[in-house]
């Protein structure tokens, strides 16, 4: 098996708490190709139909919902070791969202079919992807409350301890631009900018560029207090 296709089952989460000798043996007989696919392609769209079972060796892509009117919102960021659509994989509804390279991407494809071998192959490997499908439904569950139960400022303050925590420090080096924000929190753009100057007017943070740093975090903890607690907005680990 090539290394770096070894190196992203490795990080798979189907995959952890396997060894090498482990994954290499649950592979072994399943034919799969290696695709190669550039940046900034949808390769699934809304409404199709899942047709096989891959896994991201390199690059990384992300997952939007899209109306008819061509709003769109930002639901996850998936990257190597990554398996596509795992809940649609054995389903014959169409997929609720499209998929689309952020970065030039190869990834590991196989049928339904090879995947469940390799899932009855194997106790951990068939209990980790129960788990996975388990830690899916949790994280839909939560993004419905985060859209429907919390307003703007909430989510956007709620982002922002959740960026500081993964930082370590009250420093925050956004990476996601204003309206990609907007995506993610499914909000207009001019509503990110008001929410953000609020935060500042009221000197719970400070603002320079895409540099914030929280000034008064028992105040943003205030202003985003039930959804901090209940929810984590930042996209799935699927490392831990």
């Amino acid at each position: 098996m090539e290394r770096n296709v070894l190196r992203a089952l490795r990080q798979s989460f189907i995959f952890q708490n396997l060894t090498d000798e482990e994954i290499e043996q649950a592979m072994h007989g399943i034919k799969y190709r290696v695709l190669k696919i550039d940046k900034k392609v949808t390769h699934m769209h809304f409404g199709d139909i899942c047709q096989f079972a891959e896994i991201i060796i390199t690059g990384g892509m992300q997952e939007r919902m899209v109306n008819s009117s061509g709003k769109s919102v930002l639901v996850n960021r998936i990257h190597a070791g990554w398996l596509l659509t795992p809940a649609y994989i054995f389903s014959k509804d169409p997929l609720a969202v499209s998929i689309e390279t952020t970065l030039p991407t190869t990834v590991l494809r196989m049928l339904p079919e090879d995947l469940k071998t390799i899932v009855d192959s194997n106790f951990k490997i068939r209990t980790n992807f129960i788990l996975l499908l388990s830690k899916i439904a949790t994280f839909v569950s939560d993004k419905l409350r985060n859209f429907t139960l919390y307003s703007a400022r909430e989510r956007i303050s709620t982002y922002l301890l959740n960026e500081s925590k993964k930082a370590g420090s009250n420093i925050i080096i956004l990476t996601h631009s204003r309206q990609e924000l907007a995506n993610i929190f499914g909000i207009q753009k001019f509503s990110v900018q008001r929410c953000l100057m609020e935060l500042s007017d009221d000197g719970i943070i400070e603002i320079a560029g895409k540099k914030i740093t929280i000034i008064n975090r028992s105040r943003l903890i205030e202003e985003a207090a039930e959804s901090y607690t209940h929810f984590n907005i930042s996209v799935i680990d699927h490392s831990v």
